[in-house]
């Protein structure tokens, strides 16, 4: 495991990132026989990616809150896309569509037959994201929730 950026960049999604807006990067590889108790350690990496995003824009929301965020040019339109983006990967990121962390989050919590049938999924899971973005359903699907999560952190 490096910091190193340039590591974790996967050459499609870094070109498709450039080309149309939507991109990935390389997963960071945790190993489960490294936690005491490699559910809720999964568990728990799984939740930090969103977590982290909803820590970032309630800073955000804070600077916004008490008056540190000007009502118009460069800095208010690049403050508000760091807001937005963040509710959409904190939002994306808790789906429960595998590769995504929601997945991991919700096999985690899953036991016996149900965590089965969800394990058998799996390996659908990038097809049904592309399916979702083809047909222009995820944008309706994160709307809801994204706007909720951008109120609350400016207080509205």
């Amino acid at each position: 495991m490096t910091l190193n950026p340039l590591a974790h960049l996967d050459p499609l999604g870094t070109v498709l990132l450039l080309l149309v807006g939507f991109g990935w990067a390389k997963p960071v590889p945790v190993n489960p026989a490294h936690f005491q108790d490699p559910r809720r350690g999964i568990l728990l990496v799984a939740v930090a990616g969103p977590l982290a995003n909803v820590c970032l824009m309630a800073v955000l929301g804070a600077l916004y809150r008490l008056g540190l965020v000007p009502e118009a040019g460069w800095l208010s339109s690049l403050w508000f896309r760091m807001l937005y983006v963040n509710a959409v990967l904190a939002v994306f990121n808790l789906l429960p569509i595998p590769p995504l962390d929601g997945s991991r989050i919700l096999a985690a919590l899953l036991r016996g037959e149900a965590e089965n049938a969800y394990t058998r999924l799996q390996p659908y899971g990038g097809l049904l994201l592309l399916m979702l973005l083809a047909t222009g359903w995820l944008g309706p699907l994160l709307r809801g929730p994204v706007v909720w999560l951008v109120r609350w952190a400016v207080g509205a």
